[in-house]
């Protein structure tokens, strides 16, 4: 049995703007971002990893201060990685463009 212990500063992030990056053998998969914390990345019923976990995954939580910061470092590290289960439109470049303003 394992157990957590969660500050409430840690609570705080957990619920707040996040990035998350799925990585498989060291390479990024998929990286998304969620304004609520990250239990949209903990979901089984993801659109794009619900069922990609594997056990040798690693999910790494970057904690943004606002939801506009999280949206913008996603497009980035989506266009610096191009990960194999993210698609790319046209709507990133817009993201990048309204976060340069």
């Amino acid at each position: 049995m394992r157990e957590w212990n969660i500050t409430g500063t840690e609570l705080t992030e957990l619920l707040g703007p996040v990035v998350y990056v799925l990585s498989r053998n060291d390479v990024i998969i998929y990286v998304g971002m969620s304004r609520y914390g990250v239990s949209r990345a903990l979901s089984s019923g993801h659109h794009a990893i619900g069922d990609e976990i594997r056990s040798t995954d690693s999910l790494r939580f970057i904690f943004c201060p606002t939801g506009d910061s999280a949206e913008l470092l996603e497009a980035k590290l989506i266009l610096q990685y191009r990960p194999s289960l993210n698609k790319m439109t046209d709507g990133l470049l817009r993201k990048i463009k309204r976060g340069a303003q």
